[in-house]
């Protein structure tokens, strides 16, 4: 009786990982939970729309204070790195158009084109990551304190006046990955993670944060659809890639945002593709030449007023240079009407995550990173 308990036991340590010290499952990053590394995939100050976003950052340690590093990235690669210091249980917030903040002196939002450049996108719009790191930023470091909300404004007043558009805003989750251990456990305050100036979005084990979706979902109205009284008007969805180089010598990560669409009548649309920087902000309507296939994101295709998205960031030969398999973090935002064809508010929602990035390669490298520059940065 015993060699049959024993071989049970062998297959269940193997089933579960114990034998190794690892988790099945691989931890993925969320915009529900604390971490070590917050980014955010909107970040707008549009003149065009009078908008500007504000940015909270809370730390719940009771004890611990921390460096915090971040950077601005616009969607054509123009960059600001800026840092401050956050005590024990300390919220900071700051308002991107203007720097203007409590307590902390915020970067200015890049309003240039970087070099190397892409040929979509807006200096106007584009991303925040921020992470915690040692005193002298020279090393990324776990701190499993941090959360982020952004909250995007329109129809704000301008140099000229107040604002003929409506007055809209928005507040989102910043998506949060965790610094872990062998266990899959979030690792203690102030540790090494990872080599210098590299953090892998892997969830991996020691030395690696949450690993990035590989595909994101949502259900969504599709453009035209009504249901009572709200009307949506448009679809948009902000995405950023998980292979992140904030370096200042850096290199372009491109890929192929693959669309499906799925409607509630259980069919499935090969809802068309874009050719996507490291952000971008994608509309899903006929006014995006870039978008093949916009026809699906309507009513008029689905047939249905509820549908899901799902969106994937896959290596292509259909876009004009090189393009990578890619986890992504996600926003849908949609432009809705209320009792009538007025665009009333805008409302969104970060996308709920699918599988992990673990399993994606890129010429041997494993997708999923934050490159920096150590003892550059302030």
């Amino acid at each position: 009786m015993k060699k049959p308990i024993a071989s049970l036991a062998v297959w269940l340590a193997l089933s579960s990982g114990a034998a190794f010290g690892q988790s099945v499952l691989t931890p993925v990053a969320t915009t529900s939970h604390k971490g070590s590394l917050l980014i955010f995939p909107l970040i707008t100050v549009d003149p065009t729309f009078a908008t500007d976003t504000v940015i909270q950052i809370s730390s719940d340690s009771p004890a611990s204070a921390v460096h915090i590093l971040c950077t601005y990235v616009n969607e054509l690669n123009g960059r600001v790195n800026f840092g401050f210091d956050m005590a024990p249980n300390q919220t900071v917030t700051w308002e991107v158009g203007t720097s203007n903040g409590n307590d902390i002196a915020a970067g200015a939002f890049p309003v240039w084109v970087g070099s190397p450049s892409y040929a979509n996108g807006s200096v106007y719009r584009g991303e925040l990551v921020c992470f915690a790191t040692d005193t002298v930023a020279s090393q990324q470091i776990s701190f499993n304190h941090l959360l982020g909300t952004a909250t995007v404004l329109s129809g704000l007043p301008t140099a000229s006046g107040p604002s003929t558009g409506p007055k809209t805003a928005f507040s989102y989750g910043a998506w949060s990955f965790v610094a872990r251990d062998d266990f899959g456990n979030p690792t203690g305050d102030g540790l090494a993670v990872g080599a210098p100036g590299r953090l892998l979005l892997t969830g991996g084990g020691l030395g690696t944060y949450d690993a990035c979706p590989a595909l994101n979902t949502a259900s969504f109205m599709p453009i035209g659809a009504t249901v009572g009284d709200l009307t949506v008007l448009d679809n948009r969805m902000s995405v950023v890639s998980c292979n992140q180089d904030l370096r200042q010598d850096f290199a372009l990560h491109p890929t192929k945002l693959q669309f499906t669409v799925r409607t509630a009548f259980e069919e499935s649309f090969d809802a068309g593709w874009e050719c996507v920087n490291n952000v971008e902000t994608v509309r899903l309507d006929a006014g995006n030449s870039a978008l093949t296939n916009p026809s699906n994101f309507y009513v008029s295709t689905t047939k249905t007023a509820s549908a899901r998205l799902e969106a994937a960031g896959v290596s292509s030969d259909r876009c004009s240079g090189p393009t990578e398999n890619v986890g992504l973090l996600g926003l849908m935002i949609s432009v809705v009407g209320i009792n009538d064809q007025t665009a009333d508010q805008v409302v969104a929602k970060p996308m709920t995550t699918v599988g992990s990035s673990q399993g994606l390669t890129n010429n041997g490298q494993q997708s999923g990173f934050v490159y920096w520059d150590p003892g550059r940065n302030p």
